[in-house]
């Protein structure tokens, strides 16, 4: 099985932020709240992985142009499994995890 801890110093250099792609594009955490019609703190949490709010994260791939596999990785890297994924579909989640590396790595 593959060793998905941040110790991966390969992986760790391909990681992205939340907050780093909403900064790319030039946004506030404010901004961003507003457009997805939460608080800054909510999504402060959300984007810290404190949170797991499905609606904002939604709104969050949509708004920052991010690939649905980032959200899945924030989830796992954070220690949840993303709220769209099924706790028994091991295989799926191992799928994404390959798909998000081989981006990230290729």
């Amino acid at each position: 099985m593959t060793d998905w801890t941040r110790t991966d110093e390969s992986l760790r250099a391909g990681e992205r932020t939340l907050s780093g792609f909403r900064r790319e594009k030039g946004l506030t955490l404010r901004d961003l709240a507003e457009r997805c019609n939460t608080s800054v703190a909510y999504l402060s949490d959300v984007e810290r992985g404190n949170r797991s709010g499905s609606g904002v994260m939604e709104c969050m791939v949509k708004e920052l142009e991010i690939p649905r596999i980032v959200a899945d990785w924030h989830y796992y890297r954070h220690g949840m499994i993303s709220p769209d994924l099924r706790m028994t579909d091991r295989g799926h989640v191992e799928r994404c995890l390959m798909e998000f590396r081989e981006r990230m790595m290729g």
